[in-house]
């Protein structure tokens, strides 16, 4: 299982993000994680995304939105729910 130590942040060239990083995994499903001024963040905390290949999914069981707030323990049980998500389909 991929955790927050296995993702990699990269520069934003928007300048209110001081971070993003995404990872996406074999069921489909993926996360993208941000910090910065813009994202429901504070230090510490990231925002986190559920993705699909369409971009932010607000259609699983875990999120309707985006998840604000998370320290990097929270990001890793995120993203082990999320690829236990069922494979999408087509």
């Amino acid at each position: 299982m991929k955790t927050f130590n296995d993702l990699i942040f990269q520069t934003h060239p928007i300048e209110v993000i001081d971070g993003i990083a995404t990872s996406f995994f074999p069921n489909g499903y993926g996360v993208s994680v941000i910090h910065g001024i813009i994202a429901r963040s504070t230090d510490g905390t990231f925002e986190v995304s559920v993705l699909d290949c369409d971009g932010i999914c607000y259609e699983t069981h875990l999120t309707s939105d985006v998840i604000g707030h998370q320290t990097p323990h929270d990001v890793t049980a995120i993203m082990v729910q999320v690829q236990l998500l069922p494979t999408i389909e087509g």
